[in-house]
């Protein structure tokens, strides 16, 4: 699929995913903000089976983030 994300790794870690069952997750920076995770899919029986991937816009709570750290750089600065 084409993407703007930087995903040459996702394949390894997508089979760590699935030979150790441990939960992966991965931030993705630029104008918009993802984080990616990557879980087991497991079976009725609990066997890994494969992976559910997520991804979740996080663009808005880095901006808020940035602001607070902003604001509080200023307020510093103010006390000075």
């Amino acid at each position: 699929l084409p993407t703007a994300l930087d995903l040459t790794d996702l394949r390894a870690q997508l089979e760590a995913v699935v030979a150790n069952g441990a939960v992966v997750q991965r931030e993705f920076g630029g104008p918009t903000s993802y984080l990616l995770e990557a879980a087991p899919y497991l079976d009725e029986l609990g066997a890994r089976k494969g992976v559910v991937l997520t991804f979740i816009d996080t663009s808005e709570t880095r901006r808020a983030q940035a602001e607070l750290a902003e604001g509080a750089q200023r307020l510093r600065a103010s006390e000075h």
